[in-house]
């Protein structure tokens, strides 16, 4: 069945689920395993149809470009998925992340042996509801690709659905119209209010925000699912687990910060984005043009005039 290890802790928290494994799911998986995972990606729906699309879209393993890794329960039961692209161009920096899902999946899983300069979790699926059962997938994939490819980066291709979610198609194109470095300004002031779920998610990790990608998601859908990923974002987890749980209990205070109704607005927004900023590369504040200082950020985030969007 491919790669399977005990689920341990996570984070700087200690998370132990017994009855879980952590295990790679690949084109030679039982099809009790892999048929539990067709039709449930709610992200991007090209190649996860049926457990036959699964094998030539998404599931390869240790000698393909592409594979799947997840938590299952005693008895086979398939809690969360997270497909995996194994990435081999040079990068010198946050820009030059894998940043296109439509790029990943329009080719069928292929034999490459080599060895990636980065890893990119493209898709994270859930099939249940227990509670704390993503996070300790992101932990244990983080431990086994650290051991397999050691020195690789690992990120994300995460769709930013709260970013868009109550535009009309006209101000979705009047937005795309913007020049890049517009767009830009528009989502890191976005992200730095601190309330996209993924991003909770991601940096609640210890993750950083690396870069932003646009259109850059599956439209393979129909309706909503065709739409929805005008904009897309790399969170890069770093190598060394301290740093990722240093990162994830400085997120802890923007939680906390979200949560707590008495606190005035303005000192609410001040922790928030002040934490949040120190997590932005710097290679995406230089491509938006804003200068990596406090003050600034403060700017870019009460700029309203310049980052509404015009029909």
């Amino acid at each position: 069945m491919g790669y399977e290890e005990k689920i341990s802790g996570g984070f700087g928290e200690k998370a132990d689920m017994p009855q879980m494994r952590f295990m790679e799911i690949t084109r030679d998986t039982p099809d009790c395993i892999v048929v539990q995972l067709a039709g449930h990606d709610r992200v991007h729906t090209h190649g996860a149809g049926s457990p036959e699309e699964l094998r030539k879209w998404r599931l390869g393993g240790p000698i393909f470009n592409r594979t799947c890794y997840a938590m299952v329960e005693e008895g086979d039961r398939v809690h969360a998925a997270i497909y995996v692209q194994k990435a081999y161009r040079n990068v010198e920096s946050d820009r030059d992340l894998h940043g296109n899902v439509r790029k990943i999946l329009e080719r069928p899983v292929r034999e490459r042996n080599e060895r990636p300069t980065h890893l990119v979790f493209y898709s994270i699926s859930n099939l249940s509801d227990k509670k704390g059962v993503g996070q300790n997938l992101v932990v244990s994939l983080h431990e086994h690709l650290n051991r397999e490819y050691t020195g690789a980066l690992m990120t994300t291709l995460s769709p930013m659905r709260s970013f868009d979610k109550n535009m009309s198609a006209e101000e979705c194109a009047a937005f795309m119209a913007l020049p890049d470095v517009n767009k830009r300004r528009a989502v890191i002031a976005h992200l730095l209010a601190g309330t996209d779920l993924v991003q909770q998610f991601h940096m609640g990790n210890g993750a950083r925000i690396g870069d932003i990608k646009f259109m850059a998601g599956d439209i393979s859908g129909e309706g909503e699912n065709a739409r929805q990923h005008i904009v897309m974002g790399n969170y890069v987890y770093d190598n060394d687990p301290a740093v990722l749980k240093e990162n994830a209990a400085q997120f802890a205070e923007v939680k906390r910060a979200l949560r707590d109704a008495n606190m005035d607005e303005s000192v609410r927004r001040e922790i928030v984005s002040e934490i949040i900023y120190s997590k932005i590369s710097p290679t995406l504040l230089n491509d938006a043009q804003i200068e990596r200082s406090i003050t600034r950020c403060r700017e870019v985030q009460n700029a309203p005039a310049e980052m509404k969007l015009r029909a």
